[in-house]
Parts: C-alpha cells; sequence; structure tokens
C-alpha cells in the first residue's frame, strides 16, 4: 500500500490500476484504460463500494498526489484519468503484476461487495 493515502485511497488507485493493466493486457489504447468517466462509472468498473460523494472527496485527495486528474460538475468527478504518475509508482510497487494487486486488494477488500 502506499504510505501517503489512506486505506479508501488505497483501495481506489489500486483498482483502478488493475483495471488498467486487465484493459492493457486484452490490447486497449493506453488512453482508454487510463479514463474512467465519473464517480459512478469508476464504481462499476472497480467494484469499489463508496458513495460517489466519497469517490468524488477521494479523487480530490488522488489528484492533489498528482495519482489521477480530474474534472468536477455539480459537485461530481467526472472525466478521471489516472495519471502517468500513478501508473509508474503502480509498476514499481507490483513488480509481480496483476497477481500483487489481487493480493494488494484482498487486504483492502471491506471496501468491495
Amino acid at each position: 500500500m502506499f504510505d501517503d493515502i489512506s486505506k479508501e485511497s488505497n483501495a481506489i488507485l489500486i483498482s483502478m490500476y488493475k483495471r488498467y493493466l486487465e484493459l492493457r493486457k486484452v490490447g486497449e489504447p493506453r488512453f482508454n484504460a487510463r479514463y474512467f468517466g465519473d464517480a459512478a462509472n469508476l464504481k462499476e468498473q472497480t467494484g469499489i463500494r463508496l458513495s460517489d460523494a466519497d469517490i468524488t472527496d477521494i479523487m480530490r485527495c488522488l489528484s492533489e498526489y498528482g495519482y489521477v486528474t480530474c474534472e468536477y460538475y455539480d459537485m461530481e468527478a467526472s472525466e478521471i484519468l489516472l495519471t502517468e504518475k500513478a501508473i509508474a509508482v503502480c509498476e514499481h510497487r507490483f513488480v509481480n503484476g496483476l497477481k500483487a494487486v489481487a493480493e494488494a486488494l484482498a487486504v483492502l477488500k471491506e471496501f468491495f461487495p
């Protein structure tokens, strides 16, 4: 896990990276694999079970650390994009790929259905 962010933020960041790896593995272009849309789409794509308001708040935090970029419409995160920095940090953290990501997410299981 990343020491500079909360468990909830870790769960979302790692889940986003997992989805990115899965999409890249099947040949999805980098931009498409990094793009998550809005908070509701992010929840659907990652399986995180937090409210849209919590996702938006966490996106603000992850944005401050440079892990995501996003816009805010009607007080909700949208145009969410995993940054190159986040991918690089995750690549170094999870050198064993999807297996290591899955193990890290198992520790954070309370955030998933």
